[in-house]
């Protein structure tokens, strides 16, 4: 029954491209040869949460509550368990492909829990041979990997996003079943992020990033895989009155190791001025995760860039079908140039973040999967944005959180 509705709304979307010739579960194929497959997933999470806010599957941050409020029901709030589900995010995939041609494109829309619908991800891809281009809306070319499973990844690994972009791409056969994959992006600048001091103006040239893995042969029937990366953003920053350049930067590489149903990884980098690849996200009541890429001090007539440094080591294990299991631990380091130590922290900025979570995933069926995930969070982060000089910790306030949450996903 499935397959015949999948059919026929597919082609009532799609009718005018052709007719069917032959269909099956989620795609059909038109008389121009052109396969059309419609996929999607909906997910569901419930949950439980202390110091990470009301709304806590939107939250990578811990944040301490220290309420004056008199009153027992709102004073100290964030540091009581919460109790909170949501639909998360849902998305429909329509992908079209055409083998002679060698052409294929996507068009992928989202949903949140805020109920906004919108275009995730919208491409063409052109392959030759083994080499390829991609022009439209996707995923940045620059790599955080993880295996949290959480809304929010932990900070350094969730500023990753999907933008416009051309990207460029290989793969070199090396022999012996290694290769070398490069891949290089231009995209729009999305990961200054500003201040109340220092805006950015324009950008005259795209952002350009380029990861090269090398996926070495290994024993154990998958490659070992080794990459390094970089991005450059060159911006115009307003501040002090005026337009100045500037050209933030971030480098980073990472090492992947399968060993039979094990498999651990090591990634990180850093960045200068480009914080937003750290993806802070808290949904309390106080504002943290303030961190800016520029501050301007007019005192001294200096512009502070903030720095940040990520990593993190990680594994994942399937000793029986149907059923992984996955462990990791993320550290997040900001700081600053010029030798400005700790003074330029804006109130609400996050200094260390320390992620440490587990998981476990069963697929039910084909389409349906179970997962659970116990994340804590610890973190350091400014309260008034004042005399923040190096060794004082007395303006720093730091704090831990914990989440437990369950998720029911069905994909189609």
């Amino acid at each position: 029954m499935r397959k015949g509705i999948i059919a026929i709304i597919a082609t009532a979307l799609l009718g005018s491209v052709g007719l069917i010739s032959n269909a099956y579960a989620g795609s059909i194929t038109t008389d121009g040869s052109t396969n059309i497959s419609l996929s999607g997933d909906i997910n569901y999470i419930i949950g439980w949460s202390t110091h990470l806010g009301t709304n806590f599957f939107n939250s990578n941050l811990a944040e301490k509550d220290d309420s004056a409020s008199s009153i027992p029901a709102t004073k100290n709030q964030l540091n009581k368990t919460v109790f909170a589900s949501t639909p998360n995010q849902g998305s429909v995939d329509l992908a079209f492909s055409s083998p002679k041609s060698h052409t294929s494109a996507n068009i992928l829309m989202a949903y949140d829990d805020g109920g906004i619908f919108y275009l995730k991800d919208g491409y063409v891809k052109h392959t030759f041979g083994n080499a390829h281009i991609i022009l439209g809306k996707i995923s940045e070319v620059f790599q955080t990997p993880t295996f949290s499973a959480a809304v929010q990844s932990p900070v350094g690994a969730n500023g990753v996003g999907h933008t416009p972009l051309i990207e460029l791409g290989d793969n070199f056969n090396l022999g012996g079943g290694s290769s070398l994959a490069p891949v290089i992006g231009f995209e729009n600048n999305a990961m200054i992020v500003p201040s109340s001091s220092v805006t950015l103006s324009r950008t005259v040239v795209p952002t350009v990033a380029a990861y090269l893995p090398l996926n070495i042969a290994t024993s154990f029937g998958s490659p070992a895989t080794v990459y390094i990366e970089g991005e450059i953003a060159p911006a115009k920053l307003a501040y002090n009155n005026n337009e100045h350049a500037k050209t933030p930067y971030a480098i980073g590489g990472g090492i992947s190791v399968p060993i039979s149903t094990f498999t651990v990884m090591a990634n990180g980098y850093y960045t200068d001025g480009l914080v937003g690849l750290a993806g802070l996200s808290a949904a309390g009541n106080e504002t943290i995760g303030t961190n800016a890429s520029y501050v301007y001090n007019s005192d001294k007539n200096k512009l502070i860039t903030e720095r940040l440094t990520w990593w993190n080591i990680e594994a994942s294990f399937a000793p029986i079908a149907n059923t992984t299991f996955a462990a990791g631990y993320d550290f997040a380091h900001f700081s600053h140039s010029n030798n400005s130590g700790d003074d330029y922290f804006i109130p609400g900025a996050v200094k260390d973040v320390k992620t440490t979570f587990a998981n476990v995933a069963y697929n039910v069926t084909n389409n349906s999967t179970v997962s659970a995930e116990l994340d804590h969070i610890w973190d350091r982060y400014t309260v008034d944005g004042g005399n923040h000089y190096s060794g004082n910790t007395n303006s720093f306030t730091t704090t831990s959180g914990n989440a437990f949450w369950m998720s029911y996903d069905y994909s189609f």
